[in-house]
């Protein structure tokens, strides 16, 4: 039995803003790692090192790994999950193999075996062997980092990144404009890296596809690569937008002209007239029998007649046409002798 005694350490709940979630100064240094480590699954996101993260545990395993992990070094290997089971335990393959070395800085105790905790990236490893799952899995990993270099490629793909993040965030309903002072501010290209892919909108392939990336040039081009689809869904999505608006702005604008225009023809007294005079029209058409194509058209014909002013030069010839469609003998025939 675990006991269940909490520790009071992190009892106070704090916002977590976009500024804070970057790994301050008083947490960046060399850390020395266990071995063997508590694996905590993370569901639908993926945690990345020198980043901030509030979360939920739920359920007694995980609730009962963060406890341990508080009152032994705080240190918990995060790693995301490939798709969660629904009909059975968690197994190795649900999991991927790279993760990041997380210690929990503040904790939170909520009702129905849950806990909330703000957990602080500090490295990327690969997990190397799984120790135990019993009573929560414990693997056996290996730090792996990606070496900072200085080239004019490295610099060309970071000032890109940069370009490329501020118009994202300029389109991106979900980023803060701070997301981009936030991005200015960084001045190692992984840091840099990890901090776009962590904020953009991917899905958690997309995010372990960078993390997972150890060479410094390659996780560079993945995350333009995943800027450079996310911009343009945000441009399409832009335009769609603007589209739509200009086509409801129309719809309205002649909305509010025709209401003019039946106010201006009401204080004239021509409302009222030319209402009775198209019901006449339209009742005469009916009369006519004619052809479902032919009264289709001709009514098409009396609305347009409905909605334009008389003083149009549209007007005389729309009525000239309906007038020659009521004059023709459209459902009377006469005998004639050969």
């Amino acid at each position: 039995m675990w006991s269940e005694e909490w520790p009071a350490l992190f009892e106070e709940e704090k916002p977590v803003g976009l500024l804070e979630r970057m790994l301050p100064s008083s947490e960046k240094r060399d850390w020395e790692f266990p071995e063997e480590i508590p694996i905590l699954p993370l569901e639908d996101n993926v945690l990345f090192p020198e980043i901030a993260f509030p979360w939920v545990v739920q359920g007694e395993t995980w609730v009962r790994l963060v406890h341990e992990a508080v009152l032994k070094d705080k240190i918990v290997g995060v790693v995301a999950l490939r798709e969660k089971p629904e009909d059975r335990p968690l197994e190795p393959q649900d999991l991927y193999e790279v993760g990041v070395v997380g210690r929990i800085s503040r904790m939170l105790r909520l009702p129905e075996e849950a806990v909330q905790i703000l957990v602080f990236g500090l490295a990327t490893f690969v997990v190397k062997e799984w120790v135990r799952w019993e009573p929560y899995p414990v693997a056996r990993i290996e730090v792996v980092r990606t070496e900072e270099i200085r080239t004019d490629e490295v610099e060309a793909l970071k000032r890109n990144i940069l370009s490329l993040f501020q118009k994202v965030v300029e389109l991106a309903p979900y980023l803060p404009k701070e997301a981009f002072v936030a991005a200015m501010n960084i001045k190692e290209p992984v840091r840099l890296a990890h901090f776009v892919a962590f904020n953009l909108n991917l899905d958690v392939a997309g995010k372990q596809d960078v993390l997972a990336s150890f060479d410094l040039v390659e996780k560079l081009k993945k995350v333009t690569y995943y800027l450079t689809r996310e911009l343009e869904i945000l441009q399409i999505g832009s335009k769609i937008q603007a589209q739509i608006q200009k086509e409801m702005a129309k719809t309205q604008r002649e909305y509010f002209l025709r209401e003019q225009l039946k106010a201006i023809q009401r204080e004239l007294g021509e409302l009222d007239e030319r209402g009775s005079e198209i019901t006449r029209l339209r009742e005469k058409i009916k009369a006519l029998g004619l052809a479902p194509e032919v009264e289709e058209e001709v009514e098409k014909e009396l609305d347009r007649l409905s909605h334009i002013p008389t003083t149009s030069p549209e007007y005389p010839v729309i009525r000239n046409y309906i007038d020659w469609i009521l004059e023709l003998p459209w459902s009377r025939s006469t005998e004639d002798t050969l």
